[in-house]
């Protein structure tokens, strides 16, 4: 007698095909899943560090602000008023004596006199030979102007009459506030403003919004954007493409400026 063939049934081949589907889903959302994660944590070390870059770079910067070679010169002296006409970035005007201020489009001014010949300024430029000398406290001929801003999600630096430079990549918006004190001899900070009149500067503080070369959010909205346009409404932050947002804030008291 002939045996009938054995085998798969159709049912069998049906239930097997469903299951090897649910598997090869379940593997490739796991690969998602990870690839997802892994941009996501790629994109807040990229601000993270962006946003560690940005306030050493400041601060360093900051820091010189109102230095003098020659500490019993007064400010007046030492910084006579100064534009774009004489020498300062475009954008930057110094009253006499004023040392650091808002440009008047957007960003912040400062202006110091070199510590010795192998001072650099903001884009890594010595100061042209004979206009600083070696001796300590004698008088320069030089005094660095800079220009700090945001420009197409970039920290850049414009040094006097020079063409700006990109410093850093990543930063959408920076906002600036100045410590003002009493018209006294106190080391105090009573209140932060934007406009600062002729009220003593003791310190600046500053906000960045760090944002991430990639889209890293799938579609969510932004919560830390959307918080900075309510704190900064005149900000004028660009259309948001899904990047990863982070805000970061620092301040530092001007030493130089000091009483």
């Amino acid at each position: 007698m002939q045996k009938r063939q054995q085998g798969l049934s159709l049912i069998e081949l049906m239930v097997a095909l469903t299951v090897s589907s649910f598997l090869i889903i379940g593997i490739v959302q796991i690969f998602i899943d990870n690839k997802n994660t892994f941009v996501f944590q790629q994109a807040q070390t990229e601000n993270q560090e962006n946003s560690r870059y940005t306030f050493l770079l400041l601060d360093q910067e900051l820091s010189k602000t109102g230095y003098r070679r020659q500490p019993d010169r007064g400010f007046d002296t030492s910084f006579p008023a100064a534009d774009s006409s004489s020498g300062a970035p475009e954008g930057c005007a110094f009253a006499k004596g004023q040392t650091v201020t808002l440009a008047s489009d957007s960003g912040i001014c400062i202006r110091y006199e070199p510590r010795d010949p192998d001072e650099r300024n903001c884009l890594g430029a010595k100061p042209a030979d004979g206009t600083v000398p070696d001796e300590p406290y004698t008088t320069s001929t030089l005094t660095v102007m800079e220009k700090f801003f945001i420009e197409d999600n970039e920290l850049k630096c414009a040094a006097g009459e020079d063409e700006p430079g990109t410093i850093l990549r990543g930063v959408a918006d920076i906002q600036f506030e100045y410590g003002v004190g009493p018209q006294t001899d106190e080391r105090q900070v009573d209140t932060y403003t934007t406009s600062p009149g002729t009220q003593p500067i003791r310190a600046v503080r500053y906000a960045a919004l760090m944002v991430s070369s990639v889209n890293a959010r799938q579609g969510m909205d932004s919560a830390t954007l959307t918080q900075w346009k309510a704190r900064y409404p005149d900000s004028g932050i660009g259309t948001d493409s899904g990047q990863l947002y982070q805000i970061a804030q620092g301040s530092i008291t001007l030493r130089n400026l000091m009483p």
